[in-house]
């Protein structure tokens, strides 16, 4: 058992309840960047310097997509279920990842394929919570990540070139979340600015 790898898994979990749940645009942003990189470190062996370099550039460029666009306006989040029990959730899927790969081994790493079954369990939580575009966007930036790290747990360590499709996907998908953000009444409403009578 990798500890990066159960870390990276934890990390990426708890970054995908927090893209889902918080109300904080900074949150939401930050933990977009942070499930995207935790993903890329499921993988053991861990990838070469250059894959990790870009996959960083990418999750920074998609939580700054993220940010610039949701700032200032205040959040509803998307998840119908309380961050507690959407934990136990998550946790309970990690188990049965990591039991299934026990019971039938892949070429990847029992971390990695837990941390898939929870990612997709969270974004399953939030897709058919409040069903709406924003929602939907965020919901499919953790599959994505989940797919990811699926993948990873039942062929192994990740090619570069793996890395820059999962790296341009969460990009686009965060792109995509910015966009649907400026249209719909979503989960997402302006705040009133300092001054201005309500």
């Amino acid at each position: 058992m990798s500890a990066v790898a159960v870390v990276a898994g934890a990390l990426a979990v708890a970054a995908a309840i927090a893209l889902l749940s918080s109300r904080l645009p900074a949150v939401v942003a930050a933990a977009a960047g942070v499930l995207l990189v935790g993903t890329q470190l499921l993988p053991d062996p861990l990838p070469g310097p250059p894959a990790l370099a870009g996959a960083a550039v990418g999750a920074a460029l998609a939580s700054e997509i993220l940010w610039l666009r949701l700032r200032g306006r205040t959040l509803t989040g998307t998840l119908s279920l309380g961050w507690p029990a959407l934990a136990v959730l998550a946790g309970a899927g990690f188990v049965l990842g990591d039991a299934v790969h026990q019971a039938a081994p892949g070429a990847g790493s029992p971390e990695a394929l837990g941390a898939g079954v929870a990612l997709a369990i969270v974004a399953g939580v939030a897709a058919v919570g409040r069903p709406d575009g924003v929602a939907l966007g965020l919901s499919a930036l953790v599959f994505t990540a989940a797919a990811a790290a699926i993948c990873l747990g039942l062929s192994g360590p990740a090619t570069p070139l793996w890395t820059v499709i999962v790296t341009t996907v969460g990009i686009a998908l965060a792109g995509a979340v910015a966009l649907l953000a400026g249209r719909s009444a979503g989960p997402v409403e302006r705040s009133p600015r300092a001054g201005t009578p309500s």
